[in-house]
């Protein structure tokens, strides 16, 4: 069996896609990701945050919108 302990994960500057995203469901036990200087879109991280609500998503200023260090749960608040 996968040992799905995974809590925080860094994938800042990496080439990882919303396909890549996908992935990520199955680590039910995620509480951070970072996602700076990424290609994944919005829309990627809206359905894994629909997945995972209690997930903590750092963005950095590539997007529109941003959630730092509040759970995301598909709807984020805007940036500021």
């Amino acid at each position: 069996k996968k040992n799905l302990r995974l809590v925080s994960l860094n994938l800042v500057n990496t080439a990882i896609t919303d396909a890549g995203l996908a992935h990520l469901v199955e680590f039910k036990k995620l509480e951070k990701l970072y996602l700076m200087q990424s290609k994944v879109t919005e829309g990627g991280v809206d359905k894994l945050a629909k997945a995972l609500p209690g997930l903590v998503v750092n963005q950095g200023p590539q997007f529109s919108t941003v959630t730092v260090e509040e759970p995301i749960t598909g709807k984020q608040k805007k940036k500021k």
